[in-house]
């Protein structure tokens, strides 16, 4: 089945939800019910995207991989079991490291990410795409932050390269 994927988006606003999927996440398989459901949450509170969190520490996006920047640090949560190692945070990851920028894998509280500088996810169909706001309040007053202009650049010219 396809569908057209329609115009991109500029920045998106992001809901959380608590994450109640199955141990293995990291397993592509087709247990997707909790994901659909967390998606489909998101669309009704007109959000573009559930960001999940278990015991406190957020895990991924029902369709993406999130990042935060705390205190000038980039920070992804640790792959881990309840983590789909996504092949575009493979690549964020990889420009990072090209250009010099120091980011930190481990864990992310909730209340860390709602206090973050710069929110981002990461995703084959969305590229680099950032968070404006969550749960009703903006990052950065509803702006989007200069390290994620910069690597959703280096992400575009990569793109365009190959």
């Amino acid at each position: 089945m396809t569908q057209p994927m329609g115009a991109p988006q500029d920045s998106i606003r992001a809901i959380t939800r608590e994450d109640r999927r199955w141990g293995r996440c990291f397993i592509k398989s087709t247990m997707l019910l909790e994901t659909v459901m967390a998606a489909q949450s998101a669309r009704t509170q007109e959000a573009g995207e559930a960001i999940l969190y278990r015991d406190g520490k957020v895990t991924e996006g029902a369709t993406s991989n999130v990042f935060a920047v705390i205190e000038g640090m980039i920070r992804p949560p640790e792959l881990s079991p309840g983590i789909l190692p996504g092949v575009t945070r493979k690549l964020a990851l990889a420009l990072l490291r090209e250009h010099d920028i120091e980011y930190r894998e481990g864990p992310l509280a909730l209340d860390e990410l709602r206090q973050a500088e710069e929110v981002w996810i990461t995703g084959s169909a969305r590229g680099i795409l950032p968070v404006v706001e969550i749960d009703n309040m903006p990052i950065r007053d509803g702006a989007i932050g200069p390290m994620t202009e910069q690597l959703r650049g280096w992400y575009q010219n990569y793109c365009r390269s190959e």
